[in-house]
């Protein structure tokens, strides 16, 4: 069963309209790919998901709850995580502290705690610290928990996120465009942790990506959208369909509607 639904979406600027009844879904324990040329509208449905657009119409349910037109915050404590194109990393915290800012409900947030239970929060702190350093281990990262995170390369920074994203305990992730800018040689490792992250911490991943090799290796579902949804399937069956080939080049063939 799906934890998200998408549903017949519809989102245009200045009368240009960028997305027309586009409706997916997102499973626990699969990665689900967005994938079409530059302008499909990919990246405004993950706005639109994760509140930082409103669509001019349509449903967005997560976890049974319709959330579309819910501010980001609200999108977060519903259970969605997302990272950017560009790093958004907090450049004047070190690595850890940058993945432990993630963890929701801690318990010094509320004042009373802080003043009148200290020790509470203390040991509170210890635990989800340890927990952060256990996911920048995990990406092999750990050698950088103490550095600002402005000193980092692109490609740590992009993988400070991803540990950020996973200590968030949120159900479903939007990653768009994680290869975008990193070095070749970290590709094949980050591919191994989105799929990680939904085979082996259960989470439902939706992937926007222009690598396609990377789209095809880690996918469960594929949905190719130029606008609208032009194919979707499995990985196997929406490679070789001519429509994927079609919709990067600019149209849709007859004979594949």
């Amino acid at each position: 069963m799906a934890i998200l639904e998408v549903r017949n979406v519809y989102k245009s600027f200045g009368g240009n309209l960028v997305l027309e009844d586009v409706s997916m879904n997102a499973e626990l324990g699969q990665v689900t790919s967005l994938i079409g040329p530059n302008g499909a509208g990919k990246s405004t449905l993950l706005n639109i998901v994760s509140g930082f657009l409103k669509a001019d119409s349509g449903s967005v349910v997560m976890d049974g709850h319709e959330i579309i037109g819910s501010p980001p915050f609200k999108c977060f404590k519903a259970g969605i995580a997302r990272t950017f194109q560009d790093s958004q990393v907090l450049y004047y915290m070190n690595g850890l502290d940058n993945v432990v800012v993630s963890s929701p409900g801690q318990k010094g947030e509320l004042e009373y705690n802080a003043l009148f239970r200290p020790g509470m929060v203390a040991a509170e702190e210890t635990e989800r610290r340890a927990e952060a350093m256990g996911h920048l281990t995990d990406l092999n990262i750990q050698s950088k928990a103490a550095s600002l995170s402005q000193a980092l390369s692109y490609g740590q920074q992009k993988l400070l996120e991803f540990a950020r994203m996973l200590n968030s305990r949120a159900q479903v992730f939007l990653l768009d465009e994680p290869m975008a800018g990193i070095h070749p040689d970290l590709i094949a490792g980050l591919s191994e942790m989105i799929r990680s992250a939904a085979v082996d911490h259960g989470k439902a991943v939706i992937l926007v990506e222009h690598n396609l090799k990377v789209v095809m290796d880690v996918s469960d579902y594929v949905v190719v959208v130029r606008g609208e949804v032009v194919v979707e399937g499995p990985p196997s069956e929406v490679e070789n369909d001519e429509r994927l080939t079609s919709a990067f080049l600019g149209f849709v063939s007859n004979a594949a509607t």
